[in-house]
């Protein structure tokens, strides 16, 4: 089960901190809520990417506020602005054992 997400200057993210309740199994909100940065972040963590940098169109380029142009699987694309790390943190409880795994 996971526990509890942690991420930090993450696209539009400067500090977040979520908890899960036991039995969670939905994630819901409005269009731009940030459902899928919060699930880029768990695949971030556990895995080291995600599929919106690793799927279909990740050779795309993007042109960052600097002038700088980088392909979209660039780890620097996700930055938030003006940051020059980011860190994703995701806690699972998996029998009696609490494990961590982090970005």
């Amino acid at each position: 089960m996971i526990q509890s997400l942690y991420i930090r200057n993450y696209l539009l993210i400067d500090h977040l901190e979520l908890e899960f309740s036991p039995g969670f199994i939905t994630l819901t909100g409005e269009t731009g809520a940030g459902k899928s940065t919060i699930l880029d972040t768990l695949c971030l963590a556990l895995y080291g990417d995600f599929p919106r940098i690793t799927g279909r169109g990740h050779m795309d380029r993007v042109e960052t506020v600097r002038g700088e142009t980088l392909q979209t699987n660039d780890p620097r694309s996700i930055l938030r602005t003006g940051c020059a790390v980011a860190y994703a943190q995701v806690d699972l409880e998996i029998g009696n054992e609490t494990l961590r795994a982090s970005w």
